[in-house]
C-alpha cells in the first residue's frame, strides 16, 4: 500500500524541481501589433501576462514529456520570448524567439484563446527540442511540436484522423499522430527519440528504441487504425507439427510403409514429371505474354503522348499572322533555340510564341522535350502551353503571355528592382517553391527542370512568378531519384557542384539552383557578375562570409533598408544557404523548403558550408570555388554565365 503513496511524493518532487527550473528561465512577451486589428484582439482575448504564463507552463510540460528534468538535459536556454506581429503565415520560432501573426490571431473564428495556446506549446516546442545537428527534415521537427500540442490537449478539430496521411514523415499532425502510436508502444519513445537527436539524425532511431523501421512501423501504424485483421504479426509463425506418426518405428519403417512408399513413387514421379513440364510450357507463354504487354503499354504510351500533341497543334499561318509574320517589333527576347515573339490570336488571347531557329544546333530536342513534357504539367505556378506547331519549315510553341517579363529583368535592374519591395519578393519566393514542389512530388512524372533561373522565372500583373523553359528538363518515375548523365546541360552559377563536374542529377540538383534564386532576390545582384574579364566576389562566398561573423545583414538590397521585417528576409537567407549546401544530402528537399516558407516554422537547422561554384574570369575558362577546391580546367564550351543560352559540358 505504500508503493503508490512512493511514487506520488516522486511525481511531486519532479514537477516541484521543474517548477523551479521554470523559475530560473525568464520568459517574456511583447505586443508590437497593437494598433492593428489583430493586435487589439490578441490583447482584448489573450493578453501579455496570460501568454507569458504559457510560455512557462509549456515548457515545463516540454521537460516532462522530453524527460529532462535537469537543466543538464535540456538546451543552455536562459530566455524564451514571444513577440506579436503584423506579419504573415501563423507563427515562427527563430531561436529561442517566437514570433506570433497578429494577422492570423484577428482572422481566426474560433476560440482564440484556446488557438493561441496551442499555437504556442507548438512554437515552445522548437525552442526546447534537438534537431538532429540540422540532418532530420522539417516534417519530423515539425512533427515532434504537434505531438506536444496534441498530447497538452490542444489538437485543434481540424487536424486529420489516426491513420490519415500519405507519409510518416508528412509533418504536422500527421506525424504527430504517428508519433503517438509509436510512443503507446514504447512509452517514452519521443523523449528517447528527442535525446538522440541531440548529436545527429537517422531513420534507424526508430529501430534502436522500437526495433523495427520507421516504414514498418508506418505500416503497421495505418493497418492497426484501418483495423486490417488479415495482418499476422511480426512474432506469430505458422506452427511446425514435429511429431511422428503413431504407426513409425524409430529408425525404420514397416515392411507395410515400404509398399506404401513404392506405390506413392510410382504415381509421384510421372507427375512430378508432367507439372514440370507443363511449368515449362506456362513460363514460356508468360514471357512472352509479358513481352507483348510490354510491347502494347510502350505503344500505348507513346500513342497517348501523339494524342496530346495533336491536341495542341496550331497552323502555322495563324501563328505567323498573330505575330505579324514575326515582325522585329514584336520580338520578346532571344535565346539557344531562338527567338520569342509576342502575338495576338484572332479571339483576342495574347501569346508569347517560341520560334525555333534554323541555325540552332540543341533546340529541336529541347523543343520535343518541352511539348511533351509541357502538355502534361497544370499548375499555377508554371508557364501554361496554348499549342504548338510542328510544320517543316516552322518548329513554333505557343505559351500564354505574360507581360512583365522575366524576373531576372527587375532583381538585376536598377529601377526596377526599386518596385520590389519585400513582401513582393516573398510571395515570388514561394510562388517558385511551389512550383517545384509540384514538380517532384505532386505532378503525374516527377521532373527535374535542370534550368532553374530568374531568367526562366516569368512575372504575371500581379507578380505570380511562373516557371517556364523545360527544353533541359528530365522526366524521372515515381520511385526514382537521381540519376547520372554524360549530357550535362544548364547555367552557370546555378547548377550544383555535383551535376555541372559529374553529372549526377536529382531532385536537389532543382534545391541548390532555387537556394540561389533566393539570395539573389534577397540581394539584388547577380551570383557572379563580371566586367572586362574581372570578376566581383562571388555572391554566395559573399553571403556565406557575413552569415559567419554575424554580418549577415550587409547582403540583404540597400533598397529593402528599413521596408521591410528583418526576421523575415534573415530566414530567407538562412532557407537559401541550406539550400546550396555542399552535400546534396543535407540540402532539404522542395517540399520541406515550402513548409519553412509559409508553415509554422520550426527553429532551422544551422547551414553548412556552401557548395562551389564557377566564377568566370575570362572567355575561356572557369575556376571553382567554395568548400571543395577543384583543379582549374578549359571550359571547352559555350557557357553561360547567369545568361539566357546554355551551358553544355562533359563530366568528368
Amino acid at each position: 500500500m505504500k508503493q503508490p503513496h512512493v511514487a506520488t511524493v516522486a511525481s511531486l518532487l519532479a514537477l516541484a524541481a521543474a517548477a523551479t527550473t521554470a523559475a530560473a528561465v525568464t520568459f517574456d512577451a511583447t505586443n508590437s501589433a497593437s494598433n492593428t486589428p489583430g493586435g487589439q484582439r490578441f490583447d482584448q482575448a489573450v493578453g501579455l501576462d496570460y501568454a507569458k504564463r504559457v510560455l512557462s507552463d509549456a515548457s515545463t510540460f516540454i521537460w516532462n514529456t522530453f524527460n529532462q528534468p535537469s537543466p543538464d538535459d535540456r538546451k543552455p536556454v536562459d530566455k524564451v520570448t514571444l513577440v506579436v506581429e503584423d506579419i504573415d503565415g501563423v507563427a515562427f520560432t527563430s531561436a529561442n524567439g517566437i514570433h506570433l501573426s497578429a494577422k492570423y490571431v484577428g482572422g481566426y473564428s474560433g476560440d482564440v484563446k484556446k488557438e493561441v495556446t496551442g499555437v504556442l506549446y507548438h512554437e515552445v516546442t522548437h525552442v526546447w527540442q534537438w534537431n538532429g545537428q540540422g540532418r532530420a527534415n522539417g516534417g519530423l521537427i515539425e512533427g515532434i511540436a504537434d505531438y506536444v500540442q496534441l498530447k497538452a490537449g490542444y489538437a485543434p478539430g481540424s487536424w486529420v484522423l489516426p491513420g490519415q496521411g500519405r507519409r510518416w514523415d508528412q509533418g504536422y499532425d500527421v506525424t504527430a499522430r504517428f508519433l503517438d502510436y509509436c510512443d503507446s508502444l514504447k512509452p517514452g519513445f519521443v523523449a528517447q527519440l528527442n535525446a538522440k537527436m541531440k548529436d545527429g539524425y537517422t531513420d534507424d532511431f526508430f529501430a534502436q528504441i522500437l526495433g523495427k523501421s520507421v516504414q514498418q512501423l508506418w505500416q503497421d501504424y495505418k493497418a492497426a487504425t484501418v483495423g486490417d485483421d488479415n495482418l499476422v504479426p511480426d512474432d506469430t509463425t505458422p506452427s511446425q507439427n514435429n511429431s511422428k506418426p503413431s504407426g513409425s518405428v524409430p529408425g525404420g519403417t514397416t515392411p507395410r510403409h515400404n509398399n506404401s512408399y513404392l506405390i506413392i513413387l510410382s504415381i509421384a514421379i510421372p507427375v512430378g514429371i508432367t507439372l514440370c513440364l507443363i511449368s515449362a510450357i506456362v513460363t514460356c507463354a508468360l514471357r512472352r505474354t509479358t513481352r507483348s504487354r510490354q510491347q502494347t503499354l510502350s505503344c500505348a504510351a507513346y500513342s497517348e503522348d501523339i494524342e496530346e500533341i495533336q491536341a495542341l497543334l496550331l497552323d502555322a499561318v495563324v501563328i505567323r499572322a498573330a505575330t505579324d509574320n514575326f515582325d522585329e517589333v514584336n520580338k520578346l527576347g532571344e535565346g539557344g533555340f531562338g527567338q520569342v515573339y509576342k502575338g495576338l490570336l484572332p479571339d483576342g488571347l495574347e501569346i508569347a510564341v517560341k520560334r525555333l531557329s534554323k541555325e540552332s544546333k540543341q533546340g529541336i530536342r529541347e523543343l520535343k522535350n518541352e511539348l511533351l513534357l509541357v502538355a502534361k504539367l497544370q499548375h499555377r505556378n508554371l508557364v501554361k502551353l496554348i499549342g504548338a506547331c510542328l510544320h517543316e519549315e516552322e518548329k513554333l510553341l505557343v505559351y500564354e503571355y505574360i507581360p512583365n517579363k522575366s524576373l531576372d529583368a527587375f532583381i538585376f535592374d536598377e529601377e526596377n528592382r526599386k518596385k520590389l519591395v519585400w513582401e513582393t519578393r516573398y510571395k515570388i519566393i514561394c510562388g517558385i517553391a511551389r512550383g517545384m514542389v509540384y514538380l517532384h512530388d505532386e505532378s503525374r512524372v516527377k521532373v527535374i527542370h535542370r534550368d532553374l533561373k530568374p531568367g526562366n522565372i516569368l512575372l504575371e500583373k500581379d507578380m505570380n512568378p511562373k516557371i517556364s523553359d523545360f527544353g533541359l528538363a528530365r522526366i524521372f518515375e515515381r520511385d526514382h531519384t537521381k540519376d547520372v548523365t554524360r549530357r550535362v546541360a544548364g547555367t552557370y552559377g546555378y547548377m550544383a557542384p555535383e551535376y555541372a563536374v559529374l553529372g549526377h542529377i536529382s531532385t536537389k540538383s532543382d534545391v541548390f539552383s532555387f537556394g540561389v534564386i533566393v539570395l539573389e532576390i534577397v540581394a539584388g545582384r547577380r551570383n557572379t557578375t563580371s566586367s572586362e574579364g574581372m570578376v566581383a566576389e562571388h555572391l554566395l562566398s559573399y553571403v556565406w562570409e557575413n552569415w559567419t561573423i554575424g554580418t549577415v545583414t550587409d547582403v540583404v538590397d540597400p533598397y529593402l533598408n528599413h521596408n521591410c521585417a528583418e526576421n523575415d528576409v534573415l530566414k530567407a537567407i538562412h532557407i537559401g544557404l541550406l539550400c546550396i549546401q555542399e552535400n546534396p544530402s543535407d540540402r532539404p528537399r522542395m517540399s520541406d523548403v515550402l513548409l519553412m516558407l509559409v508553415g509554422r516554422s520550426t527553429t532551422l537547422p544551422a547551414p553548412l558550408r556552401p557548395a562551389f561554384l564557377f566564377s568566370l574570369d575570362d572567355a575561356t575558362h572557369a575556376h571553382p570555388r567554395g568548400a571543395n577546391e577543384l583543379p582549374k580546367r578549359p571550359n571547352k564550351c559555350n557557357s553561360s554565365c547567369n545568361k539566357v543560352t546554355i551551358t553544355e559540358v562533359e563530366p568528368r
